[in-house]
Order: C-alpha cells, then sequence, then structure tokens
C-alpha cells in the first residue's frame, strides 16, 4: 500500500511539472487509430507520402477501382480509351462523360460503358439497362414479360404508390407507322418488340429512375447487329 502511494504521489508531482506550452508530437496525435472502433494505427509518414504522390499522377480510386475525383476519372478515361475495347466513344473525353453519367445512376465505370450507345452523336442507354434500373427501384415491387412474338410484346409492372399493375403492350403495326421496318426490326421482330416494350414501360412507372433515357430501338431502325 505504501508503494502504490508513492507512485500516485510521483504522477501528480509529474503532471503538475510539466510545462504548460507542451505539444503533442506527431507520433502521439493519432487521431485513427486511437478513436473508437478504430482498426489499427495511422501509417507511418513515408507510406503517406507515397500514397499522396500516388493520387496525385492517377488520383483517388476505391478498392475496385471507380474514381473518386477529376483526376482519377480523366486518367480512367484515357487508358480505356488507349484500349480499344470501347470503339463507340471516339475520346477519353466522350469516355469521360459516359463515366459522369454512369455515375449519376449508380454504376460503375465498365458497366456504363457497356450499357450506352452512341446514336444520332448522343449517349443512349440499352433497352436492358433502362428495364434494370427500373427493377431496380424502391418502388418497383416486380417487372416482367407477359407475351412476346413476332407481333407484339407486352410487359407488366407494379409501381408500390399504384393501385394496381400496369401493363404496356407494343405491336409490330405501331412499329411500322413509326418506321422502324427494316434492319433488325424486319430480322428480329420478337426481339425488338420486348425490348422497345419494356422501356417504354420503364418510363411510364418509373421516369425518376430512368429520366432522359431512350433505348437505341427507339430512335431508327440502322442501329445494327448490336440491338
Amino acid at each position: 500500500e505504501e508503494n502504490e502511494a508513492a507512485e500516485r504521489d510521483y504522477s501528480t508531482q509529474a503532471a503538475q511539472n510539466a510545462p504548460a506550452n507542451d505539444k503533442v508530437t506527431d507520433a502521439e496525435f493519432d487521431p485513427i487509430g486511437k478513436s473508437p472502433g478504430a482498426s489499427g494505427p495511422m501509417p507511418p509518414k513515408p507510406a503517406t507520402e507515397a500514397l499522396a504522390r500516388k493520387a496525385a499522377d492517377y488520383g483517388l480510386v476505391t478498392p475496385d477501382l471507380q474514381p473518386q475525383d477529376l483526376r482519377a476519372c480523366k486518367v480512367i478515361s484515357e487508358w480505356l480509351h488507349a484500349s480499344n475495347l470501347y470503339p463507340q466513344f471516339r475520346t477519353p473525353t466522350a469516355i469521360f462523360a459516359v463515366i459522369m453519367r454512369g455515375k449519376e445512376l449508380g454504376l460503375g465505370v465498365t458497366t456504363a460503358l457497356a450499357g450506352f450507345h452512341v446514336v444520332e452523336g448522343k449517349p443512349t442507354a440499352s433497352a436492358d439497362l433502362i428495364r434494370s434500373l427500373a427493377t431496380r427501384s424502391e418502388k418497383c415491387k416486380y417487372f416482367r414479360l407477359v407475351h412476346s412474338d413476332d407481333t407484339y410484346a407486352e410487359w407488366e409492372t407494379w409501381h408500390a404508390d399504384h393501385p394496381e399493375p400496369t401493363k404496356y403492350r407494343y405491336t409490330i403495326e405501331e412499329a411500322i407507322e413509326a418506321g422502324l421496318n427494316s434492319g433488325n426490326w424486319k430480322k428480329r421482330k420478337r426481339d425488338m418488340l420486348t425490348k422497345t416494350a419494356a422501356v417504354k414501360l420503364a418510363r411510364i412507372c418509373y421516369a425518376g429512375d430512368v429520366l432522359g433515357l431512350y433505348a437505341p430501338e427507339e430512335f431508327n431502325d440502322s442501329y445494327g447487329e448490336a440491338a
């Protein structure tokens, strides 16, 4: 007991005698390592500086390589353009624009590039992308194909705020009247009707989720085999 009392007296005296203007050193100040729930200490200073240099060169990315700032987006756009894997986007700035559009929709970089085409000089979403955005909506109870053949396609969905499901049917007669009667519209009627009916229903019921998005099939009949 006498030893414990002596130790307490010594600690109290040391605290009283400490200079009032003492500053916390870098080694002592560890807001991450010492914060509640922290997983470990901060990296040593050299590693932090190395990361800062890399961020200056390449920008910041997530562990799955999604850009987090303009520098990273620019670098990734240039690399993807150099890969020649997305020839529909002719410049790095075109890729940059699609990455931004995809980010607004909650898409990763390569998913956005795969989901958009260029029609009449504008980025145009694929029918599958539009439908997937609709089904992703928190208000979507279901989105299902009811019928499809070479004469018409019909889809049904149920928006949570609507009293009952909504159906949409698109016929080959409507397509022909719109001038869609050659190319894939002649060779693959069922596929084209199915895609077009789905995107029209998506815009009717989930306008906020697919705002401003149109599928290539809706523009003209010269889109080609990728439709």
